[in-house]
């Protein structure tokens, strides 16, 4: 084995187990070659995506590097729910009760992030506030969006948050406010919808440590991106998993009252002594 090989395994296995374990994140390949790219241990190239992907899915396969530190949300088993006994069921529902703390908020709060790829990395701070998460996989369908608007009515509140994720190139950019703008017009019911971009943010498109890749100009967007930007991008796995954890931890606490939030656990906890006692 190459001597960069082994260096490539052993710099991704320090990755994971100090960088990403700790914070409960399953990095992508992606982000394992932004990673890699950082250190200089491969091209900041398709090509070097290529080769951080090809050493480490061969890693796996030889052992030297684990499966589970891989996150691959498209090749997912579905099962239905199935249970070995009724005591296995009560055990289940007892356990699996919570109660949705975000309802007496002043405003509905939502999680959209562009692409399955970082989900790994966001889903331990979703579950821990117990948000609800879109991946939208680009841009809304018009039925992703419609669904958006019947939900917003609904819900019944007048504005709505919805902490946003996504690359810094020319779709990127556009397609979260072609949905905004979407949802408002059909909302007709006075619907205030405020999108909290977190990442990418032009700040981040403007330091010069966070790595860049050069602008899809076959992108039919790129035109007027390339006059107010350049020919530079920047992905979202270009950030730390530890920073996009921090800003969407930091974004969900902006936007909740603490108080009431913490009145809804009280009656959570109420709730799950009754549950208990109908359920002896």
């Amino acid at each position: 084995m190459r001597q960069s090989t082994v260096e490539i395994i052993e710099e991704a296995t320090r990755f994971y187990r100090t960088e990403c374990a700790p914070l409960n994140i399953t990095p992508t390949i992606r982000q394992y070659f932004y990673h890699l790219a950082v250190q200089r241990l491969v091209e900041k190239s398709d090509k070097g995506y290529k080769k951080a992907s090809r050493i480490l899915a061969d890693a796996r396969v030889r052992g030297l590097f684990d499966w589970n530190w891989v996150f691959d949300a498209t090749r997912q088993l579905h099962r239905p729910p199935t249970y070995e006994s009724l005591e296995e069921y009560f055990e289940l529902v007892k356990n699996a009760y919570s109660r949705n703390k975000w309802q007496s908020q002043p405003h509905l709060l939502e999680v959209w992030i562009e692409k399955d790829a970082v989900r790994g990395t966001v889903q331990s701070v979703i579950d821990r506030y117990e948000l609800p998460l879109s991946v939208n996989r680009g841009y809304l369908s018009v039925s992703a969006k419609m669904q958006a608007v019947r939900r917003f009515r609904k819900d019944g509140r007048k504005r709505v948050v919805v902490i946003y994720i996504g690359d810094f190139d020319p779709s990127g950019v556009n397609m979260i406010h072609e949905a905004q703008n979407w949802i408002e017009e059909q909302s007709s019911s006075g619907l205030l919808l405020q999108v909290d971009r977190i990442a990418i943010t032009e700040d981040d498109w403007n330091d010069p440590v966070v790595l860049r890749l050069s602008v899809n100009f076959n992108d039919s967007r790129s035109a007027w991106f390339t006059d107010k930007y350049g020919d530079e991008v920047v992905e979202v796995e270009a950030l730390a998993p530890s920073v996009l954890q921090k800003r969407l931890e930091k974004a969900i606490r902006k936007h909740r009252v603490l108080t009431l939030w913490n009145q809804q656990v009280m009656e959570e906890e109420s709730d799950a002594k009754e549950l208990e006692r109908r359920l002896r």
